[in-house]
């Protein structure tokens, strides 16, 4: 039992760390709401928006994988690892080789947020 509320603890920890990242879409919701009259409102809708998003995209992404798991053998996939690992050594390289200059004027804000509906 208390290696199952360690784990659980963990998940946890790790969760809070992943959701605080810049790349989860928190700044955007900062920076649109700091350019709105009432700034906690919008930035509430906008991080309440951003964080339903992340959570059906992350559902999503199980699903796909639980669906994909199911029908093959998982021993017979260990080599995917490597290729995952390969990946994201290459993407390392790409990332150090083009580092940040992408030639924007950092004085100014702009944000422009799309919400669009899948039917």
């Amino acid at each position: 039992m208390a290696d199952a509320a360690s784990v659980f603890a963990g998940a946890i920890v790790i969760g809070l760390i992943h959701g605080a990242e810049p790349g989860h879409g928190w700044p955007i919701a900062a920076a649109y709401a700091l350019d709105k009259s009432h700034r906690w409102l919008a930035g509430t809708v906008a991080g309440l928006l951003i964080g339903i998003g992340h959570l059906i995209s992350s559902i999503a992404v199980v699903g796909v994988f639980l669906l994909f798991a199911s029908g093959f053998d998982a021993g017979n996939l260990g080599w995917l690892r490597y290729v995952a690992g390969g990946l994201l050594i290459l993407l390392g390289i790409r990332e150090l080789g083009h580092g940040h200059g992408h030639g924007g004027d950092h004085g100014t804000i702009t944000t422009t947020i799309t919400v669009t509906t899948l039917t």
